[in-house]
């Protein structure tokens, strides 16, 4: 193995992959991990292993591609281990260690970035085509997934849920059927509008994926899913949005810019109307309770001042009540959290026997600060800023633009995952988090692959263009 290794770092450029074959190798897994991150969850590691291990060896012959979301993505991981080992040493419940794998997707991102990089350019391919493979991914993954927990039988027999799936508890089914969505429209949108994929083929291809989108749409209200529904109306907003900002910014004449504006006004209009009936068939109000003593409760845990025996709170949703009790939980360790792994606290701490066999406190921004305190989310608010930063600098210099209907998809994944996260800790989902690791890849990178001798494209070797992230 040895040998092997020093074989490949000695054909290695400082830019790019050893072959062509490998450069194939690493664009071949951005699909395998949309699919296989909601089915085996083994080869989706493997996949992600390789782009680790192509970008190592790039960054470690090249010093350079050593960027600030790539430093800041390895700071996270090492603050995460050393979280971890602190944690086990004044003997905080759990085994930390074994929580470390599941706080780092997002900072492996930038690091995964430079590989996928230097194969789009080593094949000169546009890199927006990786949304469009991933978005494949998800979906076939996703359906597979639903598909396997019976969702045509409750589709067909209009089945409504209670409580579960097949063996998919609600709200990650809700999840799947979300991302779907996401993945389907916006595949669809690709394939009818963009010029650089559009045939008679790709008509075909979205005429046949309206059919699914009506029946991912008819499955997601069976499910009953609050959070789904929410979640999945503000990310459709957001890609409605996303499509028409840009193209009102680019329309020159006042009629158009309107009918553009219009019809995303419109469209949101429509979805979330459908957000709203879908609750109203399903029968399940957003929180149980009064209204006056929701909002009383809510007051209570937005100022800190709640604590276990605040009466309304014996008989609140269970929610709620994880709430009090991961904020009680926050104020005795607020700088440095309780560790990686905190999924025995609610049983441990929690004084509302109903959520005592709860492993998670359904808030994954809480459930963060339970982790890893004041001084992790600065941390991590350093990370994500800087991702942002990158991902606005990343403007095409030379190439074509990103696709509207892939950048769209991005926009309308990303939300997805932050509305997804106030009621669940969807970062722990294994196909959350491979998305949310390559949302953080792609805003490390240049819209398109811009060609050699392009106004701000890095200098080519003399064999290939060389890759160099931002």
């Amino acid at each position: 193995m040895f040998r092997v290794a020093r074989r490949l770092w000695d054909r290695a450029g400082q830019s790019e992959l050893v072959s062509d074959e490998a450069a194939w190798l690493v664009i071949a897994c951005v699909p395998l991990i949309g699919v296989f991150s909601f089915l085996w969850n083994n080869i989706a590691d493997v996949a992600v292993a390789i782009l680790v291990v192509g970008s190592s060896i790039l960054v470690l012959r090249n010093r350079a591609l050593l960027q600030p979301p790539l430093l800041l993505g390895l700071a996270w991981m090492l603050f995460v281990a050393l979280s971890a080992a602190y944690a086990a040493w004044w003997g905080s419940p759990g085994n930390q260690f074994r929580g470390w794998p599941k706080h780092i997707p997002i900072a492996l991102g930038p690091l995964v970035a430079v590989s996928l990089l230097a194969a789009c350019r080593q094949l000169r391919i546009p890199t927006d085509r990786l949304v469009a493979l991933l978005l494949a991914g998800v979906l076939l993954g996703g359906l597979v997934l639903l598909v396997r927990n019976d969702a045509i039988g409750s589709i067909l027999e209009s089945r409504p849920s209670d409580g579960a799936l097949g063996d998919l508890n609600r709200n990650l089914a809700t999840l799947c059927c979300g991302l779907c969505i996401i993945s389907t429209i916006s595949l669809m949108h690709y394939f009818l509008f963009d010029p650089a994929v559009r045939s008679r083929l790709s008509v075909a291809a979205a005429l046949a994926l309206a059919p699914l989108l009506i029946a991912l749409f008819d499955l997601l209200v069976l499910l009953r899913g609050r959070g789904g529904y929410v979640a999945t109306a503000l990310a459709l907003t957001a890609w409605l949005f996303a499509l028409a900002v840009p193209a009102w910014y680019r329309q020159r004449a006042e009629r158009t810019k309107q009918l553009w504006l219009g019809a995303a006004v419109i469209g949101t209009g429509a979805v979330l109307f459908g957000a709203y009936q879908a609750l109203v068939i399903s029968g399940r109000s957003v929180v149980k309770g009064s209204l006056g003593e929701t909002l009383e409760i809510l007051g209570q845990l937005i100022v800190g001042t709640v604590n276990s025996s605040y009466p309304p709170l014996q008989t609140a949703e269970e929610r709620l009540q994880l709430a009090a009790v991961g904020i009680d939980l926050v104020r005795q360790r607020p700088v440095l959290g309780w560790g990686p792994d905190v999924w025995l606290l609610p049983s441990l701490y929690s004084p509302f026997p109903g959520v005592q066999g709860v492993n998670q406190f359904h808030d994954g921004y809480l459930q963060f600060l339970v982790n890893f305190g004041l001084l992790g989310a600065v941390l991590m608010l350093a990370l994500l800023l800087v991702l942002l930063r990158a991902a606005l600098r990343n403007k095409p210099a030379g190439g074509a633009a990103m696709s509207p209907a892939l950048f769209a998809g991005s926009i309308a994944l990303l939300v997805l995952l932050l509305v997804v996260n106030v009621t669940e800790s969807v970062l722990h989902v294994k196909c959350a988090a491979s998305i949310a690791m390559m949302l953080a890849a792609f805003a490390c990178m240049r819209p398109s692959a811009a060609p050699p001798g392009a106004v701000g494209a890095p200098e080519p070797s003399p064999n290939r263009p060389a890759a160099t992230p931002r």
